[in-house]
């Protein structure tokens, strides 16, 4: 009888831990479907900084998440499918984002900003970089310069972009091309990752997935 008392608390120790883990899983990862004449979509997202490092084989940092996407056109015409017919959505906060490509995230570009007085004396330029890398916050790095002489007159201020010299990629850079989803006219399956910026703590339920392409629109809803 004893025996039978300890097997039978073993058991449900078990399922409870595995309660547990699924319920700790749903936090961070959730799964989406949808279907219409058009299309099926099938849609994964990635909360967790470690499983997304472990998907992509690099780390992809704070403020974003990934989602996994397979859309399989239906019928017999070929069918426009691309990253920006998505956006996500946060029921707990509204926010609402774009996919990023790579190289907003781990791109070598880096923004010079140039102020110029229109009239009114002489003023310098403020010429220095701005930043290194196109998803970020903007900073003005040391050793810029700074303004001389007199400006009673207006101010403009121009800002280009220039690429980096070094012509290696980063690991982060080819990971996230080389998984990204690419966007084609198709009638055959195609896969890959969206890449979203996404602030605070959320949880997969808490998001869904929206379309508007050729296929219609919809919305996927994370569980």
């Amino acid at each position: 009888m004893r025996l039978r008392l300890i097997t039978v608390a073993l058991a449900v120790s078990v399922l409870a831990c595995g309660a547990s883990k699924d319920k700790d899983r749903a936090k961070i990862i959730g799964d989406a479907t949808y279907s219409n004449d058009n299309v099926d979509v099938a849609a994964t997202v990635l909360l967790d900084r470690d499983e997304i490092r472990n998907l992509l084989g690099a780390d992809l940092g704070p403020g974003y998440c990934v989602v996994k996407l397979k859309v399989t056109p239906k019928g017999d015409d070929k069918l426009r499918v691309d990253a920006d017919d998505f956006t996500l959505l946060s029921h707990k906060d509204g926010q609402r984002s774009q996919p990023f490509q790579p190289g907003q995230i781990a791109g070598g570009a880096t923004m010079v900003v140039s102020t110029r007085s229109t009239g009114g004396g002489i003023m310098g330029e403020s010429g220095g970089p701005i930043w290194g890398g196109i998803g970020g916050t903007p900073e003005r790095l040391p050793g810029s310069g700074g303004g001389f002489g007199n400006s009673g007159g207006e101010e403009t201020t121009s800002a280009t972009l220039e690429k980096s010299r070094s012509a290696q990629k980063s690991p982060l850079l080819a990971a996230l091309e080389k998984q990204m989803f690419p966007g084609k006219e198709t009638m055959e399956p195609v896969s890959g990752l969206l890449y979203f910026p996404l602030e605070g703590k959320q949880k997969a339920k808490d998001l869904a997935l929206l379309y508007k392409g050729q296929a219609g629109r919809f919305s996927m809803e994370f569980h």
